[in-house]
């Protein structure tokens, strides 16, 4: 898994909040430059994929900085009724997620007792994974479309984990 208390722009993204603004957006736009989504009270939240190479969380971001002012000035290429548009926070996201950037998704062993479901597009894909993985739990067929995320994928070897293992730990020999 990602370590999303360190800086890694697969763990950790700028999110920025637009004071309110006269955008009656409904839905998430998602541009090659920046993705926007409506916020409430008017605001937006503003993210911008190829700036979270410098997203760390132990060094936050003033909205008046270099990262709001890009963003601003991507927001102004989008939309009109842009140009006095202020942000007001910008956080550092975090999230915790495997380290190749895919889903978790399947039994941890083959005793198919314990199920594992980690993504970081859980919100948009929950209606599709949750018919996949209710079918695949309820039938005990693997899905096609789930091979690929496997968690298996994940693990390391008992073999590698006892020599990693720290002293106080057993050894899995």
């Amino acid at each position: 898994m990602t370590d999303a208390n360190r800086a890694d722009p697969v763990a950790c993204s700028f999110l920025a909040q637009t004071q309110p603004l006269p955008i009656p957006l409904k839905c998430n736009l998602i541009t090659p430059e920046l993705n926007v989504r409506p916020d409430g009270g008017g605001r937006l939240m503003l993210q911008a994929l190829d700036l979270d190479q410098h997203a760390d969380p132990a060094r936050p971001v003033s909205p008046d900085g270099l990262i709001g002012k890009e963003m601003l000035r991507r927001l102004r290429r989008l939309f009109r009724n842009t140009e006095g548009a202020r942000i007001e926070r910008i956080e550092t996201g975090q999230r915790s997620r495997p380290s190749d950037g895919l889903p978790a998704l399947g039994y941890i062993s083959e005793s198919s007792r314990v199920y594992l479901m980690v993504s970081h597009s859980g919100m948009t894909l929950a209606p599709l994974l949750g018919r996949l993985v209710a079918e695949e739990m309820l039938s005990g067929t693997g899905s096609p479309m789930l091979s690929a995320f496997a968690p298996h994928r994940l693990l390391r070897p008992l073999s590698a984990v006892a020599k990693t293992a720290p002293a106080y730990l057993p050894s899995a020999q």
